[in-house]
């Protein structure tokens, strides 16, 4: 269908990356011989799965995150949110201004992050029985691994709220309050905190047992 407006026809192809040899192929002989008023975007995260004929009838673009500060200042901008809540959006998105809209509508992200950063405030003074039944609740985030995310910005942020005993340097400044009150422990104690969150991680994606990793981190966080 011949464009009846503008000089260009953009289709862009999502996840392109995912297509199957077969899909490639069906693919290439209209990138072999484009309509002149077309433009074909394949976005993908990884290249290699690319058939060398797709990828030699394309121009590569890297597309690099933008800075936080960037997305941040759109945020406050374009949908009137605070500097506060704008920098921990523009924190979670990384680099990302289409991913910081789709978490201003998930209701589901800001509810997870209201629950893990009650529960780490309350760690310290958890019971071991009570960071147990933690550990059960948080399999339901299994297939979601963003609240390791939110585990490792809540360290971050007291590590610096205790090196520097300043909120300019804070990711979630809407928790100032909480986070300096929560920053006692050691710079080199915080630090290895998040460097556990790190380390579950990796174990979790090297298959390793949800739920007993989740146990083994809690309660080596919750020690002092």
């Amino acid at each position: 269908l011949k464009q009846y407006r503008y000089r260009y026809k953009i289709y862009i192809v999502e996840q392109a990356d995912t297509m199957t040899v077969q899909a490639q192929n069906a693919l290439l002989k209209t990138l072999e011989e484009p309509p002149a008023y077309a433009v074909f975007l394949l976005l993908a995260e990884n290249q290699t799965a690319f058939l060398p004929t797709i990828l030699s009838r394309t121009v590569l673009l890297h597309i690099r995150p933008l800075p936080d500060t960037m997305v941040a200042d759109y945020l406050e901008k374009k949908k009137g949110l605070s500097p506060a809540e704008s920098a921990v959006y523009a924190a979670y998105a990384q680099g990302s201004i289409g991913q910081a809209l789709d978490l201003l509508e998930d209701e589901s992200f800001q509810q997870m992050r209201q629950e893990i950063l009650e529960k780490l405030m309350a760690l310290p003074q958890a019971k071991k029985g009570e960071v147990f039944l933690w550990a059960k609740d948080l399999e339901k985030y299994k297939d979601d691994l963003r609240f390791l995310d939110m585990m490792q910005l809540w360290y971050r942020d007291l590590l610096y709220a205790k090196r520097l005993r300043s909120e300019k340097d804070l990711i979630q400044k809407d928790k100032k309050a909480e986070i300096f009150r929560s920053a006692v422990e050691s710079e080199g104690e915080l630090a290895r905190k998040a460097a556990l969150i790190q380390r579950a991680r990796v174990q979790l994606a090297r298959n390793a047992n949800f739920r007993l990793t989740m146990e083994v981190m809690l309660l080596q966080l919750k020690e002092n």
